[in-house]
């Protein structure tokens, strides 16, 4: 079939000369316009395009203030320092450096001041917004936690001030993000509201301690169960004794029935010396009287014989009277019914005394018994009170600190002690980023020299002819066909090439 084709064999493979350079001598003019077209425009960027003058700055997040010390929080040894800074934070201050409430501002002074804006400025303010977005760059440097912001116009000082004032309105809204404005005072308002409540809760519970007479509830109940047990004790003594006193009564009185009052403790038995004396006297003067008579009588005269009879009678009247005797005896308190009577006295008052004594226990067992029962009430309602006064001293303290770490942790923003850093300010530059004329050129150049060939390669590949079997004849031409039989080939292929 080679031996068929037309123009040169299709074994033959064109020359890099015969194929770029031929291209290029067929269709010079478009190369030449093309090549001529570029060289002219890249010209004409160079020298005519406005420069454009970049300011960078590069902040870096922190996932806590700088130093342990300067915390807010408690400073403590043992605290460790948070230094791990999570994706989400730092695409957290892209987003925050980006947002409209930032670029506000930065975009058109003093647009937030304003409460109300016509439909002309809102839609001035829109189109300064969109052109300060689309000439700043904010980018989260790789691997880091450095975020790169960068900002492009006519003049090195305006793009130093752009970032300048969105640093600044970036700090601002930092402030706001980690700490409202009106956190300390929420804090203090109810840190005094919790204060009243427990000053008001512990006079409560002052007044149920004075009330109930106990300090805590575990020393009432101590001192309530000893109380209790000692007057149980006490009432049992009491108990004893009082039946000992009664047994010891009865047979006081028993005894006291059977013992005699008095005893006799002496007897003395005397004659009756009076009368003896006086008979022995009477007999005396008889008988003198007779030996009278009986110098003057005989003794058988009458006188003498009545003499001598009353001297009988005295003899015998002395005889009787010595026969008589009196009997003396002396009594005395029985001691052992002195003793039985003062114990029985004694036991007696004394079983009174046990009695009162006993009544009073009972009482004072009931009132304690009473006590105890009631003192779980008692108990329940002081706990109740203790713990809340707890409670809110606790809340109080709680929100005391709260207060006081607030106003730190506002101060330190005041003084820019925020949870990030400005790595890199603003800076200002007077080479400008675009245009760089060697750069630039070399690359318009390259461009101009890669278009032109491309423009030649696509005007030869769209006029080169096709062969039989539908590929492009690498000559771009057909010759005439030899043989005998070439008309009829020759009809075939343009038949199949209108075909195709």
């Amino acid at each position: 079939m080679a031996n068929l084709l037309l123009g040169e064999s299709s074994n033959t493979k064109p020359t890099p000369e015969s194929g770029i350079t031929g291209a290029i001598r067929k269709y010079k003019i478009p190369f030449l316009t093309v090549l001529i077209a570029g060289f002219v425009l890249t010209s004409a960027y160079l020298l005519f395009s406005h420069k454009k003058y970049q300011s960078d700055m590069s902040l870096i997040v922190q996932n806590s203030r700088k130093t342990n010390v300067i915390s807010a929080d408690p400073t403590t040894n043992s605290q460790p320092i948070a230094s791990v800074v999570s994706e989400e934070d730092i695409n957290s201050a892209v987003e925050v450096l980006g947002s409209t409430d930032v670029l506000d501002d930065v975009a058109d002074p003093g647009w937030q001041d304003s409460p109300s804006h016509s439909a002309q400025a809102q839609n001035d303010h829109e189109a300064k917004l969109a052109n300060l977005r689309k000439r700043m760059i904010v980018m989260p440097v790789r691997k880091s936690h450095v975020i790169d912001v960068s900002y492009t116009s006519n003049d090195p000082k305006v793009s130093q001030d752009t970032l300048s004032a969105l640093l600044r309105q970036f700090i601002d809204k930092e402030k706001v993000l980690s700490q409202p404005g009106n956190v300390p005072q929420f804090f203090d308002k109810e840190a005094q509201r919790y204060k009243s409540q427990w000053e008001e809760a512990q006079r409560k519970l002052a007044a149920f301690q004075q009330t109930h007479g106990f300090i805590s509830v575990s020393d009432k109940e101590v001192e309530s169960a000893k109380a209790l047990d000692d007057a149980r004790t006490l009432l049992r003594a009491s108990e004893a004794e009082l039946s000992e006193l009664t047994q010891r009564i009865a047979t006081e009185h028993a005894q006291l029935a059977t013992t005699p009052v008095r005893v006799r403790t002496a007897q003395r038995t005397s004659p009756a010396s009076g009368a003896i004396d006086q008979v022995n006297t009477l007999l005396a003067q008889l008988n003198m009287k007779r030996a009278q008579l009986l110098t003057a009588y005989q003794p058988e005269d009458r006188t003498v014989k009545a003499v001598e009879v009353q001297i009988e009678q005295a003899n015998e009247e002395l005889t009787r009277l010595r026969s008589l005797s009196t009997s003396d005896e002396s009594t005395d308190i029985n001691p052992t019914w002195q003793s039985l009577d003062q114990a029985f006295t004694t036991d007696s008052a004394r079983l009174k005394a046990v009695t009162g004594r006993r009544a009073t226990l009972q009482s004072q067992v009931d009132r304690l018994q009473s006590d105890v029962r009631g003192l779980s009430g008692d108990a329940l309602e002081f706990k109740n009170l203790q713990e809340t006064a707890a409670s809110l001293d606790a809340n109080y303290l709680l929100y005391v600190q709260k207060r006081d770490s607030a106003r730190m942790s506002a101060a330190m923003d005041n003084s820019g002690l925020l949870n990030f850093g400005v790595v890199q300010l603003p800076t200002f530059s007077l080479s400008p980023v675009r245009p760089k004329p060697l750069r630039d050129a070399i690359l318009g150049f390259a461009a101009t020299l890669f278009l032109a060939l491309m423009t030649v390669y696509l005007l030869n590949a769209m006029n080169r002819p096709m062969t039989l079997d539908g590929t492009l004849e690498p000559s771009g031409k057909l010759t005439a066909i030899r043989g005998p039989v070439g008309t009829e080939l020759q009809t075939e292929t343009q038949a199949h090439l209108a075909q195709k």
